[in-house]
C-alpha cells in the first residue's frame, strides 16, 4: 500500500522564483508560500484514499538546503507544536457546547453527533450523564416510597390504608357526633362503649348507639352508665382461666386432667367444634367449688351463749315463715345442732310427706334456707325424664353438658347447698324412672356419696355428703323403699280450724290485701274467714284454696273501688267506698260455692 503523502513536505513546497525573491517573508513572518493555511486534513485524506496511484504527484528533484531555510524550519516546527495545542482545546469546547444546546431536541443531537468523529461521538457530556443520574435517583426514591406508602401484604398493616375512595376512618370513632359539644354523660358513655368494641363488626354501630342513648332519659341514661361501669369491673377482676385451674384445692390426679385439658386447648383449631367442647369443660371445671364451703357463723369455741342465740334465731325464722309443723322444725333444729358441734360432719337426708299445701316447700325455703344462710335451689322431679338430667351427659357426644346437680354447685359456689327434690312420688314407674331412683339413692348414701361423678367430668370426683338434701312428696307409699329406707321421714299433718284461721290472720289476709294495695283498708272478722273456711274449701286439710278465695275477694273489691256499675258488674255493691267492711252478704257476690258449679262434664259417658 503506498504511504501517504508527508504534510511537511508538502508545508516545503514552495516554487524557485518565490524563495529567490527579494520578499521571502509573508504576512505572518513565515517563509512565503511555504506553509498552506488552507489545507484541510481530512479532505486530504479521502482525495488521497479515492486516488489512483498513477494519480500521485511525480517525485521532484531535491533542492539544496540553505542556511535561512533550514532556521526558518526550525521555527516552522516550533510554531506548529504550539498551534496543535491550541487546535485541539476550542473543538472540545464548541462540542460541549454544541451537547447543550442539542439536549432537548433528539433530532438534531443525533444528526450532530453523527458528523463528529467516531472517538468523540461515543463520549457522552458530562453534565448529561449527571442529569441522567439525577433522574434515575428520583425514580427510584419515588418507587421506594410508593412501596412504603403500599405496605407488605404478608405483613401486619399498622395505621390507616388508602382506597380509592380515601382515607378509612377508625371505626370505633364517632363521625356523625362532635363529642366536643356532646354533655358528659354521653361522653362517658362513648367511652365506655369502645372499651367494649373489641371489632370492626361492633365499632361500626357506635354512631347509631349514640344516638339511641341521647334520646333516652336522664335516669335511663344513668342506669345504662351504671350496668355498664359494674360490667366491666367484674371482668376486669376475673381471675385467668390457667389461674383458677391451679388455685383449687383437688387431689394431684384430678389436677392432672384438668391441665391436659388446657394444654390441648392451645394446639386445637378455634374454628373446629372440638375446640367448643374442650373450651367449654374447661371452663365448667373451673366454676366448681370444689373444697369450698359455707360454714355456720357460729362454732362450738363462741360459747353456749352463742350458739343458744343462732339455735333460737333459726327457729324465730321458721315460724315467721310459717305457722305450725312443730315436728318438721324440731327436727332441723336438731340438725343444726349437730352441724355447730361437728361442721366438717356429714350432710342430712330430710323426707317432709303430707297432704298439698300446708306449706312444705315455705318451710324449707323461708324458713331453714334463711335460717342457715346457705344457698337454696330447687329440683322438680315431676318433669324429669331420665338420669342424665340430674347427672349429664357423656363428653363424647356433640352439645353434651354437665347435669342439674352439679349446676347447682356451680350457681352455690360451695359444696354443701341445699337442695330440695320435690314430687318425689311423680316420678314414674318406667325404666327412666327407675333410673333416676338409682341416681337418688346414690346420691342419698353416706358411705359413697363423696365420690359422685357426673358423666360430662368423668374420673372427678364430687363430694355431696355435706350437701342437705331435703326430699316432699305427697304419697309415702308410690316412694322407693330403699330410698325411703336412707331418708329421715316426717310427717306433716293437715291444719285444724283454728290453725287455719290463725293462718289467715296473720299470713293469707294481709299479703291478699298488699297485692292490690288495699293494705288496712279493707276489715274481715273472724266470723267472716270461719264463714269462708266453712262454706267454700271443703275439707282441704291445706290453706291453698283459703288463700285462692282471699285473693278473689280482694281483686274484685280492687275493681269495685275503680269501676262500680251495676249493669256491667255482676258484684257491684251500691255506695262502695274505702274502707270497706266484710260482710256474709258480699261473700256470695265474690265467690261461688263447689257444688253450685257445672258438673255435668263429668256424667257425659255414665
Amino acid at each position: 500500500m503506498p504511504r501517504p503523502p508527508n504534510n511537511r513536505r508538502r508545508l516545503k513546497k514552495s516554487s524557485r522564483s518565490e524563495s529567490e525573491s527579494d520578499s521571502s517573508v509573508d504576512e505572518r513572518g513565515n517563509i512565503r508560500n511555504l506553509i498552506d493555511y488552507d489545507y484541510d486534513e481530512e479532505a486530504s485524506m479521502s482525495d488521497y484514499e479515492t486516488s489512483s496511484v498513477d494519480d500521485a504527484p511525480p517525485k521532484r528533484r531535491a533542492l539544496p538546503k540553505r542556511k535561512a531555510a533550514v532556521k526558518a524550519a526550525q521555527r516552522i516546527r516550533r510554531s506548529s507544536v504550539s498551534s496543535d495545542s491550541d487546535y485541539e482545546e476550542p473543538p472540545v469546547k464548541s462540542r460541549k457546547a454544541k451537547a447543550k444546546v442539542a439536549e432537548p431536541m433528539e433530532d438534531e443531537s443525533m444528526s450532530s453527533s453523527s458528523e463528529e468523529p467516531p472517538r468523540r461521538a461515543r463520549r457522552k457530556p458530562k453534565n448529561e450523564i449527571v442529569e441522567a443520574e439525577s433522574e434515575s435517583e428520583s425514580e427510584s426514591e419515588s418507587e421506594s416510597e410508593a412501596e412504603e406508602a403500599s405496605g407488605d401484604e404478608g405483613g401486619p398493616f399498622v395505621g390507616l390504608r388508602i382506597s380509592g375512595l380515601g382515607m378509612q376512618m377508625d371505626p370505633n370513632k364517632p363521625k356523625k357526633h362532635n363529642m366536643k359539644e356532646q354533655p358528659e354523660i354521653v361522653k362517658k358513655f362513648v367511652k365506655l362503649v369502645q372499651k367494649g368494641n373489641d371489632n370492626e363488626e361492633n365499632a361500626s354501630h357506635i354512631d347509631n348507639d349514640i344516638t339511641y342513648f341521647k334520646k333516652l332519659p336522664q335516669p335511663k341514661q344513668t342506669q345504662i352508665i351504671e350496668k355498664m361501669e359494674r360490667k366491666f369491673s367484674m371482668d376486669d377482676d376475673q381471675v385467668p382461666l390457667k389461674f383458677r385451674i391451679l388455685e383449687k384445692q383437688v387431689p394431684q390426679h384430678v389436677e392432672k386432667v384438668a391441665m391436659s385439658k388446657y394444654n390441648a386447648l392451645s394446639n386445637i383449631d378455634p374454628s373446629t367444634t372440638e375446640y367448643y367442647k374442650c373450651f367449654h369443660w374447661i371452663e365448667g371445671y373451673s366454676n366448681l367449688p370444689l373444697g369450698a364451703y359455707r360454714d355456720l357463723p357460729v362454732k362450738l369455741d363462741d360459747g353456749p351463749e352463742a350458739c343458744a342465740a343462732f339455735v333460737t334465731k333459726v327457729r324465730d325464722c321458721m315460724d315467721a315463715a310459717i305457722y305450725g309443723h312443730e315436728e318438721p322444725k324440731l327436727q332441723i333444729l336438731q340438725f343444726v345442732s349437730s352441724w355447730i358441734a361437728n361442721p366438717s360432719g356429714a350432710g342430712n337426708v330430710l323426707s317432709i310427706h303430707g297432704p298439698m299445701g300446708v306449706g312444705k316447700t315455705t318451710l324449707v325455703k323461708e324458713g331453714v334456707a334463711k335460717a342457715l344462710g346457705r344457698p337454696f335451689h330447687f329440683i322438680s322431679l315431676g318433669g324429669a325424664t331420665d338420669a342424665s338430667y340430674l347427672d349429664g351427659h357423656s363428653y363424647t357426644y356433640e352439645g353434651s353438658t354437665w347435669g342439674r346437680i352439679v349446676d347447682i354447685l356451680m350457681q352455690a359456689k360451695c359444696m354443701n347447698p341445699i337442695i330440695y327434690f320435690d314430687e318425689l312420688d311423680k316420678v314414674s314407674d318406667t325404666p327412666k324412672g327407675e333410673e333416676i331412683m338409682n341416681l337418688l339413692i346414690h346420691i342419698t348414701d353416706g358411705s359413697q356419696n363423696d365420690k359422685f361423678q357426673d358423666k360430662y367430668f368423668s374420673g372427678i370426683d364430687i363430694d355431696l355428703s355435706r350437701c342437705l338434701f331435703i326430699f316432699s312428696h305427697n304419697n309415702h307409699e308410690r316412694v322407693n323403699p330403699i330410698l325411703r329406707d336412707r331418708m329421715y321421714n316426717i310427717k306433716v299433718n293437715g291444719f285444724n280450724l283454728k290453725e287455719k284461721l290463725v293462718i289467715a290472720e296473720q299470713y293469707l289476709v294481709n299479703g291478699a290485701m298488699k297485692n292490690v294495695g288495699l293494705h288496712e283498708k279493707v276489715s274481715i272478722s273472724k266470723e267472716i274467714v270461719e264463714y269462708i273456711i266453712e262454706n267454700f274449701t271443703g275439707e282441704e286439710k291445706g290453706v291453698r284454696e283459703l288463700k285462692r278465695c282471699m285473693e278473689t275477694i280482694m281483686s274484685k273489691l280492687n275493681l269495685l273501688r275503680f269501676y262500680n256499675n251495676p249493669k256491667q258488674v255482676p258484684f257491684a255493691i251500691a255506695n262502695f267506698a274505702l274502707p270497706f267492711t266484710l260482710k256474709k252478704d258480699h261473700i256470695g257476690l265474690f265467690l261461688k260455692k263447689r257444688d253450685d258449679e257445672d258438673m255435668s262434664h263429668l256424667k257425659m259417658y255414665c
